[in-house]
């Protein structure tokens, strides 16, 4: 993993100098959150088996990726890593289930944030447009019109 992406993944308390890891301990770092995340990013950088070019952290980051745009559930994810397992090198290190690749992913403090969005691609309810009850560019209603009487129903997203 290329320096450039690491200093992308450090959180914001990690002092500049942190950036220069060889291995060793910081001086500075008492809470000792530089070298855990460092030790989580040298974990997932390794390579998935022996003579393999992906490493584990970039085909997790994938994977997820493509489950949030598939709207895959987690079972079924789960069912083809179980799947995955079975034709992959036996030395392999791939991570097992969701909730691993999900736990790698929250230990780089990475921010995992649900955010509404348009089934037509067209915007997203983020920054000011968190309240908006219908889409600026296509018209469609945010959320299904709620059926019966009770208006402090809880309001679904439309598909």
């Amino acid at each position: 993993m290329s320096l450039m992406m690491v200093r992308g993944l450090a959180p914001v308390d990690i002092g500049p100098s942190s950036y220069c890891y060889d291995g060793g301990a910081y001086d500075y770092d008492e809470s000792g959150l530089a070298d855990r995340f460092f030790n989580v990013v040298h974990d997932a950088d390794q390579s998935l088996w022996d003579g393999c070019t992906q490493s584990q952290l970039g085909v997790v980051v994938e994977l997820v990726d493509i489950k949030a745009d598939g709207h895959i559930s987690e079972r079924i994810y789960d069912r083809i890593f179980q799947w995955a397992n079975r034709i992959l090198p036996s030395a392999h290190i791939l991570l097992g289930d969701y909730y691993s690749k999900k736990k790698l992913v929250k230990d780089l403090g990475l921010p995992v944030e649900k955010i509404h969005a348009c089934k037509n691609d067209c915007m997203l309810y983020w920054k000011g447009d968190v309240d908006l009850k219908y889409y600026k560019f296509c018209g469609d209603a945010r959320y299904k019109p709620s059926r019966g009487r009770n208006r402090y129903r809880k309001k679904s997203p439309c598909p």
